[in-house]
């Protein structure tokens, strides 16, 4: 059976850390450098320390340069500084032990980019505003691995999950949930093409099984459901409606031997009524239970004998009638297939 294609932590990109807070208040502006940089550790507004080789601009607010900003909650950036805002290449520590380290554009993670999560997740591409956007690699602390686009720092668009169980997922994300046209491979050796949601084979779609049976048609929660063909790996084959991973229905069944039956079907075999005709020619019409004929039905011999009459379990069992191709006929008690005394034979007349 199919297992879910969305794990708990999927979701789980990137605590709400993720955004740094501003080196300087907002009062802060851009304004021209007028000397060269050189080295300092000054304390700044709110607590802040400012350590490296930086100038002033020329309104005295704000430094440019590179170095060490150590912030009072035990946060700290290492990089480039541009009028008092963190631009261009430069290293993020949170207190929490959350690492960031790449591309900086007004004071905002913004472009390509490394990110190491408290939880263990690892990220590597594209950042906007702090946050995993574009094409970029999860790694999961579980071991689970995601390559493709992302938003808002979860899966959202093409993409493809590999867990560490070996199940693959490839095709569209929607807000951190597989869903849409994709492929999955299962564990079990299983394969699915189809549409899915929610991480699940739901919709119209292709299941190939490691035993070399196949389905196609409709599923529901990763079981068949709806309008479907089943084929065996012997070449039996069903087509007809499916309830929740169960052939039931009025459907259609060919058997590696050769027999056809069309009618009824519970739990995937013929139950109620239908027409089972066998490879010799000869033909069954009427009750079946579990499988084999049973109740009231009549079967034609190709050789133009037929019966008709009560039947029980696949043989003829209480009133009922045999005729002959040559005209004969008898009329009374079968028991297990077998005539009783309680019948009359009839010869026709010469």
């Amino acid at each position: 059976t199919a297992t879910r294609a969305q794990p708990a932590s999927l979701s789980t990109a990137g605590p709400a850390s993720a955004q740094p807070a501003a080196v300087l208040p907002a009062a802060a502006t851009a304004a021209a450098v007028v000397a060269a940089p050189k080295a300092l550790d000054v304390a700044l507004e709110g607590g802040v320390r400012l350590v490296g080789q930086f100038a002033a601009t020329a309104d005295g607010k704000a430094y440019t340069g590179q170095g060490r900003i150590v912030f009072p909650n035990g946060d700290e950036y290492d990089g480039a500084v541009d009028a008092g805002k963190r631009h261009g290449q430069g290293a993020f520590n949170w207190a929490s032990g959350q690492q960031f380290r790449g591309d900086w554009v007004q004071d905002r993670p913004h472009g390509r980019g490394h990110m190491r999560y408290v939880n263990g997740n690892l990220y590597e591409g594209q950042v906007h505003e702090g946050q995993p956007q574009g094409r970029g690699k999860m790694l999961y602390a579980s071991g689970d691995v995601y390559t493709g686009e992302l938003h808002a720092g979860e899966p959202h668009g093409q993409g493809v999950y590999l867990w560490r169980s070996g199940q693959r997922y490839e095709g569209p994300w929607v807000n951190g949930q597989a869903q849409g046209q994709a492929r999955m491979q299962f564990t079990n050796g299983n394969s699915y093409q189809g549409l899915v949601q929610g991480g699940v084979p739901e919709g119209l779609g292709k299941m190939l099984f490691a035993s070399g049976d196949s389905y196609e048609g409709g599923l529901q929660q990763g079981v068949p459901h709806g309008q479907g063909v089943y084929t065996w790996a012997n070449r039996q084959r069903y087509d007809g409606p499916w309830v929740q991973g169960r052939a039931q229905g009025q459907g259609k069944l060919t058997f590696a031997n050769g027999n056809r039956f069309e009618g009824e079907v519970v739990d995937g075999q013929p139950h109620g009524r239908g027409e089972l005709q066998h490879a010799s020619g000869d033909i069954y019409t009427g009750q079946f239970g579990n499988g084999a004929p049973h109740g009231v039905g009549r079967y034609l011999w190709q050789n133009g004998d037929h019966s008709t009459g009560a039947g029980r379990a696949g043989r003829r069992h209480g009133q009922g009638l045999m005729q002959w191709a040559n005209g004969d006929r008898w009329e009374g008690v079968f028991q297990d297939d077998a005539q009783t005394e309680q019948g009359q034979l009839t010869r026709k007349a010469n």
